[in-house]
């Protein structure tokens, strides 16, 4: 634990020096760079490692000295990379010159020489994510990158029964996930040059979320990157790129995928394990974009049981945390379905109305989930439910008309309807119409008073009348859309509803 803290304040250390005194901080580096990396250095550690077993690697021996060293220097290479570049030029250390001597370590360390020294297989490894720039500039780097990442990623066979060296390796399989994100999470990753290594990279990752269920946090951190692997492959997964995968075949990738995460989804089956599900379930939310609507409908029955598990209101202060990812994944499900199914709408009396009366934090999600309802569902789903929905909007409305963007979405979700249901809107909607006509006309006189005094008030201009001051546009603009779209769709229903207005 000392040792820890000790690299850890060596690192801040080194960081502050080389950004102060980067020309002299970075030529020590390149040197000791090189220094580890000659072909003496090399040939001594390719003689230790004839008959050595990881756990007897001691740092106070001074035979495996040199492999302890060269980690930190590779630490601090990668530290600081960007900085190094003008020094590597200037001492003739070409990027190629990298890559070959990295190569020849993971022969040495890694898989291929059954592990010998994983941890600094995994500083390799580590390194390759830190060298995204360079690696993410030519398709040749890419491919070389992705197959070493891609090879420690994976796990030992089950044959193997030393526990020592499977934990040993799968920190070095999480520290291969860490890499892979790195090279994916820029600009300059190409997702043609990825495809090859897609399924499996699914595959292997999920598997590691498997294996180390012992930490939250590392299974919280690779079902990220899954996340960033589905977002920058999407057009791929989605069929939108076909010069790769046919639809078939991105298909069944993505059916792949899904059925993997639901085993992970199984296996958390835990309170503990709740922030896990949160991870997964935006990478599930992802996943459902890159779908077509009749492959979403073959999986309602898992994607029903996890938004049920996470919206329904229950006394279970442990699945809080899932109801904000829960209810988005509720609403990209059904933009992304071609029908209302019955399981569906059944999920708006058990959840829904709940999270209308006590979730107003979530007020934004809910009206995309209502408006979607809407679209889908048509006149039955109205017949169906007009009553207590228009209870809902009903209630609400007075809570959230000086919230600018809460009324926005709200207006937003009447304009569909009145769009859809021109005839019955007049009347389905009386009371909200009826309030909101009224708190207009209190909101300009307010206004009105308020920018030119109570005296002046009858002597303004129609323009005037109509300057927002403390009331924004936006709002302004949520009213006047709705009522526009309510005498557009039906004048004859609207200019009856104001006379019984008067």
């Amino acid at each position: 634990h000392k040792d820890d803290n000790i690299r850890t304040a060596a690192k801040q250390l080194f960081k502050a020096l080389i950004k102060k005194f980067q020309t002299v901080c970075a030529s020590v580096v390149v040197q000791m760079f090189q220094s580890v990396t000659d072909k003496m250095s090399v040939e001594r550690s390719r003689v230790s490692l004839n008959n050595l077993y990881f756990k007897h690697l001691d740092p106070c021996n001074a035979s495996y000295k040199p492999f302890f060293l060269k980690e930190a220097v590779y630490l601090a290479f990668g530290l600081r990379y960007f900085e190094l570049h003008h020094a590597l030029k200037n001492s003739g250390v070409s990027f190629n010159v990298i890559g070959e001597i990295l190569t020849a370590d993971l022969q040495m360390y890694g898989k291929s020489n059954n592990f010998k020294v994983p941890f600094l297989c995994a500083r390799v490894i580590w390194l390759l994510g830190r060298l995204k720039d360079d690696i993410n500039k030519q398709q040749a780097t890419r491919q070389f990158a992705y197959t070493q990442i891609l090879t420690h990623l994976q796990a030992l066979p089950d044959s193997v029964n030393d526990d020592d060296l499977v934990n040993e390796v799968l920190l070095l399989r999480l520290t291969a996930a860490q890499a892979l994100y790195r090279l994916m999470d820029d600009t300059g990753f190409e997702p043609k040059d990825f495809a090859p290594f897609l399924q499996q990279t699914f595959v292997f990752l999920l598997q590691l979320v498997r294996d180390c269920d012992a930490s939250l946090d590392c299974m919280q951190d690779v079902l990220r990157y899954v996340c960033v692997c589905i977002r920058q492959n999407s057009l791929i997964l989605s069929a939108q790129d076909d010069s790769v995968f046919t639809t078939e075949q991105s298909q069944q990738i993505v059916d792949s995928i899904f059925q993997s995460m639901g085993g992970v989804w199984d296996s958390c089956d835990s309170t503990e394990s709740n922030m896990c599900r949160v991870e997964l379930l935006r990478c599930v939310a992802e996943l459902i974009q890159c779908m077509s609507p009749s492959s979403v409908h073959r999986l309602y029955p898992t994607l029903m049981r996890m938004i049920t598990f996470c919206t329904e209101c229950v006394d279970d202060d442990a699945r809080l945390c899932l109801h904000e990812p829960g209810l988005e994944l509720w609403q990209k499900v059904l933009y992304h379905s071609h029908t209302l199914e019955p399981s569906m709408d059944a999920l708006l009396d058990t959840c829904w109305y709940a999270h209308m009366q006590t979730n107003s934090d979530f007020f934004d999600v809910l009206m995309a989930i209502l408006k979607s309802y809407l679209l889908l569902g048509g006149d039955q789903f109205v017949q169906r439910h007009a009553m207590q929905i228009g209870a809902s909007l009903t209630a609400i409305i007075p809570d959230i008309s000086e919230m600018d963007e809460a009324f926005s979405k709200v207006s937003d979700t009447l304009c569909v309807f009145v769009q859809l249901f021109p005839a019955q809107s007049p009347q389905f909607l009386y009371q909200i119409i009826e309030h909101l006509v009224t708190e207009f006309i209190e909101v300009i006189d307010r206004e009105k008073n308020m920018q030119f005094g109570q005296q002046q008030s009858t002597l303004m201009t129609a323009e005037q009348q109509f300057v927002p001051t403390m009331i924004s546009k936006l709002r302004i603009e949520s009213y006047m859309l709705f009522f526009c779209r309510l005498m557009l769709a039906n004048t004859d229903g609207m200019l009856q509803v104001f006379e019984t207005m008067q």
